[in-house]
C-alpha cells in the first residue's frame, strides 16, 4: 500500500501524549519522513499476539 501524501486541515480530540506524538511527527525532515513512511509499508512479520488480538470478537462487533 502506498501511501499519499495529503493536505488539508482535521479536527479532532486528543490528549496530550497524543498531540505530542502528532507535533514530532509534522515536524519530521524529509529523510526522517521517507524513512517512517518505508517502515509503515513493510511487511507485516508474523505475530501469533497480533493474529490472536484480529481473530477476537469484540464489543462492537
Amino acid at each position: 500500500m502506498k501511501t499519499e501524501v495529503k493536505e488539508t486541515p482535521i479536527n479532532l480530540q486528543a490528549n496530550t501524549s497524543q498531540r505530542d506524538f502528532i507535533d514530532r511527527a509534522t515536524a519530521l525532515t524529509d529523510v526522517q519522513y521517507n524513512a517512517f513512511v518505508e517502515a509503515l509499508e513493510l511487511p507485516v512479520t508474523d505475530n501469533e499476539g497480533l493474529k490472536r488480538l484480529l481473530n477476537r470478537k469484540f464489543p462492537w462487533d
